[in-house]
């Protein structure tokens, strides 16, 4: 098993939960004015389990591990960009639900 490091095992919690969360049946609705649905969250999931395979890929190349980060690279990028854009839709949607906000690992403000 491979030791990832805190801020990619933290980053991959915080994205799962995120997403578990949003998409289960009672909260999904909320985003719907915001055109989010069900397969928003199947997508970022995809980009997530993507990031996770190229941090535990075990090939040893030097050209693979170039292809390995480059992979991780564009997808932290594709998740931080997501995620910044659903953290301002769950606020705005969410924004009469604070301990929803609070379990999808959003502090009300």
């Amino acid at each position: 098993i491979v030791n990832l490091p805190d801020r990619y095992a933290e980053r991959l919690a915080r994205f799962r939960q995120f997403s578990t969360t949003a998409v289960e049946a009672e909260h999904l609705p909320a985003f719907a004015d915001y055109s989010v649905d069900a397969a928003d969250f199947t997508a970022f999931d995809a980009l997530v389990d993507a990031f996770d395979d190229a941090l535990h890929a075990a090939d040893g190349a030097r050209a693979a591990s170039q292809d390995r980060t480059t992979t991780r690279d564009a997808s932290v990028d594709g998740m931080d960009d997501w995620m910044g854009r659903m953290h301002g839709i769950a606020r705005l949607a969410l924004k009469d639900r604070p301990q929803l906000l609070e379990k999808l690992g959003l502090i009300a403000r």
